[in-house]
């Protein structure tokens, strides 16, 4: 019998970690999806972090294992402009791109929060705000493979279309096990830019958002033009930069599955344009993580905390 059992989401069954193969000089290099810090926060983060945690401490300690985690800190996002906005703060820093008071003020509550609750600090801490080059980097490549293109008022999308047509990978089957015609027929017709320009489908998602007047400080220097990254790309990006071309284990809340991961997925495949034989379907395709662990939402009446 394997040492450990976990339930792996790409795979959608429990299956053996290894951990033997682990200890000593092979760390297990994790990702973990940290919080938008746009609020307080809340019980719905201790269920997801207290988990992590949980399991961490098992490898170390139980298993010796060596586990080396990072986790992302999104302090550029759509929820802090606004809530900069609401709150009427104004940035104590010139620069242009520094995230303002607002996003650390609620960063700084995130890990009181879990020193309370006894979770480990991760090893690495990624900032988005701090990681723009190694983004911009990310987005340059796509589009040189022609795996992304620039709108008419100059934001980037993911080009589904390219990446199936590809021949190596799909879209939009990686967790849900639906297909990608499913996935279109579903997405939101509404696919208008800034300017009045369209995505050429509605399943294409922003890598780079053009800028707005109201983005104020949150805005940095593309050769595609100036704007700020979108979600999806933040994360391939930073777990790139702190582990290369493959993760052994990468985790978030059940509801980062779609199309948060899936868009991780496809867009770190067409980056690193590689190929390795798959053990979910036995197709050609690249592994970038060897499991995908997502925990479930805290309820309350039925709704989910947030």
């Amino acid at each position: 019998m394997p040492d450990l059992i976990l339930f792996d989401a790409q795979v959608g069954k429990a299956v053996p970690f290894d951990t033997n193969d682990r200890k000593g000089s092979r760390a297990v290099k994790w990702y973990t999806c940290g919080p938008t810090v746009y609020d307080s926060p809340h019980l719905g983060h201790a269920r997801t972090y207290l988990s992590v945690d949980v399991i961490r401490k098992v490898l170390e300690r139980h298993f010796d294992c060596e586990v080396q985690l990072a986790m992302n800190i999104t302090d550029v996002d759509d929820k802090i402009i606004q809530k900069d906005l609401d709150e009427k703060f104004v940035s104590s820093v010139s620069d242009p791109g520094a995230a303002p008071e607002v996003a650390r003020r609620y960063e700084r509550e995130f890990w009181e929060a879990m020193d309370k609750l006894g979770v480990t600090r991760p090893d690495t801490v990624l900032r988005v705000s701090e990681y723009m080059y190694d983004i911009i980097e990310f987005v340059s490549r796509l589009l040189e493979t022609r795996m992304a293109y620039v709108s008419g008022d100059g934001s980037v999308y993911f080009d589904t279309e390219a990446y199936v047509a590809e021949g190596r990978f799909e879209y939009g089957t990686s967790f849900t096990g639906r297909c990608s015609d499913d996935i279109a027929a579903s997405a939101p017709r509404n696919t208008t830019t800034n300017d009045g320009s369209h995505k050429k489908t509605p399943r294409d998602f922003a890598l780079w958002k053009a800028y707005r007047p109201e983005d104020g400080s949150f805005v940095w220097e593309t050769p595609w033009g100036r704007g700020r990254p979108g979600w999806h790309v933040e994360c391939s990006a930073m777990a790139r930069a702190a582990y290369g071309d493959h993760l052994d284990v990468h985790s978030g809340g059940v509801d980062l599955r779609f199309p948060h991961h899936e868009n991780e997925i496809a867009q770190t495949n067409a980056h690193n344009a590689c190929c390795r034989t798959c053990p979910r379907n036995g197709n050609t395709q690249y592994r970038w993580v060897d499991h995908f662990i997502h925990t479930g939402h805290l309820e309350i009446d039925g709704c989910k905390m947030s």
